[in-house]
């Protein structure tokens, strides 16, 4: 996630399943590291980052099928 939000890896080194409770470090370091605002609650953010990591594998995962319909295919680029 750190990535998408163009901030430096704020769990970069840190095992999180060695901690009491991972989902609370999680959700400190995110904070902490400029991914989440100071505001947002464990709750929210460990919510969020679940989403984020199913879309993620989901994304990997997809390998798309036949059509059998026309379709458009747009490519675009910067610039």
């Amino acid at each position: 996630m750190s990535q998408v939000a163009g901030v430096a890896d704020p769990l970069a080194g840190v095992d999180l399943a060695e901690l009491p409770d991972p989902e609370a470090a999680l959700a400190e370091r995110l904070r902490a590291g400029g991914v989440f605002g100071a505001g947002t609650d464990d709750g929210a953010i460990v919510t969020l980052v679940k989403r984020f990591a199913a879309n993620a594998q989901a994304l990997a995962t997809h390998r798309a099928g036949t059509y059998t319909v026309p379709a458009v295919l747009v490519h675009a680029r910067d610039g």
